[in-house]
């Protein structure tokens, strides 16, 4: 059996007391999810260490998340996009196809067919990555 010691265990324990939670008030055995009724009001609860205890009340769903979390409205003004610096990231640059494109008119330009123009391609040597198509 590969049970934790007693004092790791408190440690985990201990590290909740305080911790904040929102619990719509509806009636009966109806959804509990935030995202299915945000109007209706909210009992806000803290963890003692033992059992949830009241601690406040809200309005709405947005106003519970303003007690939960103060600081997401200040990280929420500043941009959340993130900026793309230089570079050759994974997506930037597409592949190179691992078998050589074929021009549509390449029979017509060579009278000896398709594999007298794959010839003359490999005939010139591998291409870099930088060269152009």
């Amino acid at each position: 059996m590969d049970d934790e010691p007693l004092s790791q265990w408190a440690e985990r324990r201990d590290a909740r007391i305080g911790q904040l939670r929102a619990v719509p008030l509806v009636t009966g055995d109806g959804p509990r999810a935030s995202h299915l009724n945000p109007d209706a009001p909210r009992a806000i609860q803290r963890w003692n260490g033992h059992l949830w205890e009241a601690h406040g009340f809200a309005a709405t769903l947005a106003e519970a998340r303003r007690v939960l979390f103060p600081h997401a409205e200040a990280a929420s003004t500043r941009e959340a996009t993130p900026r793309l610096g230089p570079g050759t990231g994974r997506h930037r640059i597409p592949p190179r196809p691992p078998f050589p494109i074929i021009p549509f008119d390449a029979p017509a330009q060579n009278p000896g067919g398709i594999q007298a123009w794959l010839d003359e391609q490999n005939s010139t040597g591998p291409r870099t990555a930088t060269e152009d198509t």
